[in-house]
């Protein structure tokens, strides 16, 4: 369903690619309820001190990066806070339509404000990142940290699929309370698990919102 939603949305921007790339600072970032900028201006602090250990020409690796915003707006934030350059940036997402569009947009420049320099986005399940080598980037980061919707796959939608967990919880259904969690679990490790393996040993790895 969120697939199909930024599927959607991805299309839009495709169509008519050179107005946002002017007006893509006043528009929604993401569906997040706030503007580019509005955005920027909330996570600048954060990610100033955070990702503060990073030095020009470092490379940084997005997980389920989208079409590249939150990379573009993390490079501007180190750019302006603290003068860092010539940062390469990676990432992967699931939908296939985001990372094309992220493609283009840094092809085009996206990044020039900020030194920055496109390495590879590709699409990919951010569980499952066997083309990238162990150990290569100097900070991995996902921007949202999104759990499984469904995790026993019920095919129920909407309410009906809040309501059906929510009764296994006010019902107290043990097993399948403990399957659900077990399967909700094993979809959070296995992701930071790849963020862990890709980055090099005793690099930051953040995550920035679960």
């Amino acid at each position: 369903e969120d697939a199909a939603m930024y599927r959607e949305e991805d299309s839009a921007i495709v169509n008519d690619i050179d107005s946002y790339l002017k007006t893509f600072r006043e528009r929604e970032f993401d569906d997040w309820g706030k503007t580019y900028n509005a955005l920027k201006k909330k996570l600048g602090p954060y990610k100033a001190r955070k990702y503060a250990s990073l030095k020009n020409g470092d490379s940084i690796y997005e997980s389920a990066c989208g079409l590249g915003l939150n990379l573009v707006l993390t490079l501007e934030v180190l750019h302006e806070h603290h003068n860092i350059t010539d940062l390469v940036v990676y990432g992967n997402d699931f939908v296939g339509e985001s990372t094309n569009l992220a493609n283009e947009l840094m092809d085009r420049g996206i990044l020039q404000t900020s030194s920055g320099h496109k390495g590879h986005i590709c699409q990919s399940d951010s569980r499952s990142l066997s083309y990238v080598p162990n150990d290569s980037f100097d900070l991995v980061f996902t921007g949202y940290l999104s759990p499984l919707e469904d995790p026993l796959q019920t095919g129920l939608l909407d309410h009906r699929l809040w309501a059906f967990y929510d009764n296994i919880c006010a019902e107290g259904h043990d097993v399948l309370q403990k399957a659900s969690t077990s399967l909700q679990e094993n979809w959070y490790s296995a992701w930071v698990a790849e963020m862990i393996r890709i980055a090099k040993p005793g690099a930051p790895i953040i995550l920035e919102q679960i």
